[in-house]
């Protein structure tokens, strides 16, 4: 009687055994079909695309250089060691050729350097105009001491420039001065202007060379 209970007990357990384990295979197998089932509807992740280089200027943009910029008017590389903000841009939709582009300029501490302008709006048409223009435009009659000095040209570039400076008792701002005629077409002329601020740094300086003769002209 013990025997007969002990192998039913025997054939009990290899039963339940049995059935755990089928129950484990189908469960595994029913995982592995979902699985793959999850890979076959899930799409393949696109690599992100490179973001487009930006296009144009406008008031505020800032960087540091080396920085080539493509300011309508001119285009000109920011050397390194030199820091720039967009100060005015201005370019006439009916005409490509008018209008006006500055940009502050600064050190690599911070310190204002000056200001590089470009502009058809002065209304100057030759290169003693734009030279007396700048002078005028310092107001100089205003000042206790206010007076100008000529200084030399000088050719960088391919762009020919007058180097004046402006005395006062607030001290000496150094400027270069150019104007362009582009093409038979072009009856504005264009006014560039390097103004140097309060003796920070003068027309001889390496950097300034580096700057003008990177700027050309759009035509």
């Amino acid at each position: 009687m013990k025997k007969m209970l002990s192998l039913i007990l025997a054939l009990m357990l290899a039963l339940c055994l049995c059935a755990c384990g089928g129950g484990d295979t189908s469960t595994d197998a029913e995982t592995e079909e979902e699985t793959t089932a999850q890979e076959a509807e899930t799409p393949e992740t696109e690599e992100a695309e490179e973001p487009e280089a930006s296009e144009g200027l406008a008031e505020g943009d800032k960087g540091d250089g080396p920085a080539e910029l493509q300011a309508g008017l001119i285009d000109v590389t920011i050397p390194e060691g030199m820091s720039y903000q967009v100060d005015t841009y201005y370019i006439s939709e009916d005409d490509p050729l008018f209008g006006s582009v500055g940009f502050n300029l600064y050190k690599a501490d911070g310190t204002m350097i000056g200001k590089l302008i470009a502009t058809t709006q002065n209304m100057v048409g030759s290169m003693e105009e734009a030279v007396q223009n700048t002078i005028d435009l310092c107001n100089l009659d205003t000042y206790t001491d206010g007076a100008y000095e000529m200084g030399d040209t000088m050719t960088l570039g391919g762009l020919t420039y007058q180097a004046l400076s402006t005395t006062t008792e607030f001290g000496t701002n150094y400027y270069c001065v150019t104007y362009v005629t582009r093409g038979d077409s072009d009856s504005d002329g264009l006014k560039i202007e390097l103004r140097l601020m309060n003796e920070v740094m003068t027309p001889d300086d390496p950097m300034v060379a580096e700057l003008l003769n990177a700027l050309s002209v759009v035509e």
